[in-house]
C-alpha cells in the first residue's frame, strides 16, 4: 500500500513534485536502501553526522519525500572526543519509529546533535540562535543539499519530527522559515527562559513561518518538560496558521487522544494529542503510526 502511494503520486500528475538533481543517478556500491548508513559531512569547519535510510525498494526515477528526526538532548552525548556513533547514551537512529511506518515511502534522515553545551551541558541542540548563527540549522541544510544531490528527493516535501530537545529544535526550525511541509513535536515547546536558562528564549516575533500542519504530542505528565510547553507550542501554531478563536477543535481520526483543529488558512489542520502516561518519551506504541498517517496527508 505504502508503495503503491509513492508511486502515484511521483509518478502521476506529479502536482507539486520537485524532483532534485540527484533523480536518475544510479546507487554506489556502498549505498543501499532499506537500512540506515552513517554520513558525514564537513560543515563551516566541524564533522557533522547523520543516519540516512532509503525506502525499500528505492527507485532512483521517483522524487521521495525526506523526513528529518532529531533526537531528545544527551541521546546522543560527545565526550573526550567520540563521536555519537560511539558514545551516544540511546540509539538516534530512527528516534520516533517512522521507518517503520514510512520505510517504503520516504527517506528518513536522523541527524547527531552537535552537542556544543552552549547553553546547558544537557542540551544537544542549538533551540534559539536564528539560521545564519545556528550550527544545526546549517548542518541540516548542508545535509538537505547533499541528499538532493546524492538522491532522487522531493525538494517540496520536507518534514520534520522531534522528541523532547529535538522537538523543541523543530519548532525552532519552523519558525524561523525553513522549506518544511508538516513537522510533529514530542514532549517539546519553545525555549522561554526556563530550565534556569533565563537568557534561552525563541523570538516568536522574528518567526517568519507560513501556515504549517503540525502535530503536538504532549503528556499531561510528563515528569521532565511540563505539559504547558506543548499547549503553547500549539497555541502559537493555531495563530501561525490563522485559525480562528471560534474555530473549536473536533475528534480526530488519527487516534482517540487527538484534537483536530481544521480549515485554518491554506486549508491546515492542526491537532494535538494528549497523553496520560507520566512518561516523557515517544507517544508508545501510537506516536510513530500517528506521525506517518499525519505526514501522509502532504505526501
Amino acid at each position: 500500500e505504502g508503495e503503491g502511494e509513492g508511486e502515484g503520486e511521483g509518478e502521476g500528475e506529479g502536482e507539486g513534485v520537485a524532483a532534485s538533481e540527484g533523480c536518475g543517478r544510479a546507487l554506489e556500491n556502498d549505498e543501499v536502501s532499506g537500512a540506515f548508513l552513517r554520513r558525514s559531512l564537513t560543515v563551516d569547519g566541524v564533522v557533522r553526522e547523520a543516519s540516512v535510510r532509503l525506502p525499500t525498494r528505492y527507485d532512483p526515477a521517483l522524487p521521495y519525500p525526506v523526513v528529518f528526526e532529531f533526537h531528545g538532548d544527551q541521546d546522543c552525548l560527545v565526550k573526550e572526543g567520540a563521536t555519537c556513533a560511539t558514545a551516544r547514551n540511546a540509539p538516534t537512529d530512527d528516534v520516533v519509529g517512522l521507518a517503520g511506518q514510512l520505510g517504503a515511502e520516504a527517506v528518513i534522515v536522523s541527524i547527531d546533535g552537535e552537542n556544543l553545551n552552549r547553553f546547558s551541558a544537557d542540551f544537544s541542540w542549538d533551540t534559539v540562535s536564528p539560521a545564519a548563527s545556528n550550527p544545526d540549522i546549517q548542518a541540516l541544510r548542508a545535509f538537505r543539499a547533499d541528499l538532493g544531490a546524492r538522491y532522487c528527493i522531493d525538494t517540496a516535501r520536507s518534514f520534520a519530527a522531534g522528541f523532547s530537545g529535538g522537538a523543541f529544535f523543530t519548532n525552532t526550525i519552523a519558525c524561523y522559515g525553513e522549506d518544511l511541509a508538516a513537522i510533529a513535536v514530542f514532549e517539546g515547546g519553545f525555549e522561554d527562559g526556563g530550565f534556569n536558562l533565563p537568557d534561552n528564549n525563541v523570538d516568536l516575533d522574528a518567526c517568519v513561518s507560513t501556515p504549517l500542519p503540525v502535530l503536538v504530542v504532549h503528556d499531561r505528565r510528563d515528569p521532565a518538560v511540563p505539559f504547558f510547553y506543548g499547549e503553547d507550542a500549539l497555541q502559537f501554531w493555531l495563530g501561525n496558521a490563522g485559525c480562528a478563536a471560534d474555530n473549536e477543535p473536533v475528534a480526530s481520526d488519527l487516534a482517540d487522544e487527538c484534537l483536530t483543529v481544521k480549515d485554518c488558512d491554506d486549508g491546515v489542520d492542526v491537532v494535538q494529542c494528549t497523553t496520560d502516561t507520566g512518561l516523557h518519551e515517544v507517544w508508545s506504541p501510537l506516536g510513530s503510526q500517528v506521525t506517518a498517517a499525519f505526514f501522509r496527508r502532504s505526501f
